[in-house]
């Protein structure tokens, strides 16, 4: 029988409320303990998940897209933002309890997502791109060109600041970490990955000045 979690992020015996096949893309941790996650179902569909606790029983959100969901921020208690496929931005503000498409005007699809507040945010492709809003994701405008290489591939994206980011990502022969401290507008590449591994594929910072790739 298939595990209802495939997935790095969740012990698959926690799995009370799960439907079959769930592949989970992101998921945060409250400090009152409360988890949110989402990803996409055995069909591909997004979905979103909710639970009080680690270990209790998971609650499916009611929501109307059918695009996979790649990213979840929260930004304040009560807050949560959501990036997918072709152009899927969702949103709460009740914390969870009800969730809320918005139009990005757009079919890009959407890897990682920044809010620095509840008004500044940003959606991000996998190419080096972004949208941005100034309203809280009512309006959305782009696209953006970061200054990163051509033909490249991110695959994972740490925010330290609005200013400071990290961006791991692939060429044809090399896996790559590069920072910025002006919001994406010129990079340092300060990890090369020809060493070993060739690809780096996920980064975690602990503090500004100390993360891991691999």
């Amino acid at each position: 029988d298939q595990d209802p979690i495939q997935d790095k992020y969740i012990d698959p015996s926690w799995n009370e409320g799960i439907e079959s096949g769930i592949n989970v893309t992101s998921m945060v941790t409250t400090q009152d303990g409360r988890v949110v996650m989402c990803g996409e179902d055995a069909s591909g569909r997004g979905v979103i998940y909710t639970a009080q606790r680690a270990g209790d029983p998971w609650q499916k959100a009611t929501t109307s897209t059918k695009e996979t969901l790649n990213a979840i921020q929260q930004i304040d208690n009560n807050t949560y933002v959501v990036a997918g496929n072709k152009g899927s931005f969702i949103k709460t503000t009740d914390g969870g309890n009800t969730w809320f498409n918005y139009p990005t005007n757009t079919f890009t699809d959407f890897k990682f997502i920044y809010f620095q507040d509840l008004s500044n945010g940003k959606i991000f492709d996998n190419k080096g791109n972004y949208y941005y809003t100034n309203d809280g994701g009512s309006v959305w405008n782009g696209y953006v060109t970061m200054g990163l290489p051509n033909s490249i591939t991110i695959t994972d994206m740490e925010f330290i600041s609005s200013n400071e980011w990290y961006a791991s990502l692939n060429d044809v022969n090399e896996g790559m970490v590069f920072y910025t401290n002006n919001a994406g507008t010129t990079w340092t590449k300060v990890i090369k990955g020809n060493i070993s591994p060739s690809s780096v594929n996920t980064i975690s910072m602990v503090r500004p000045d100390l993360g891991f790739a691999a």
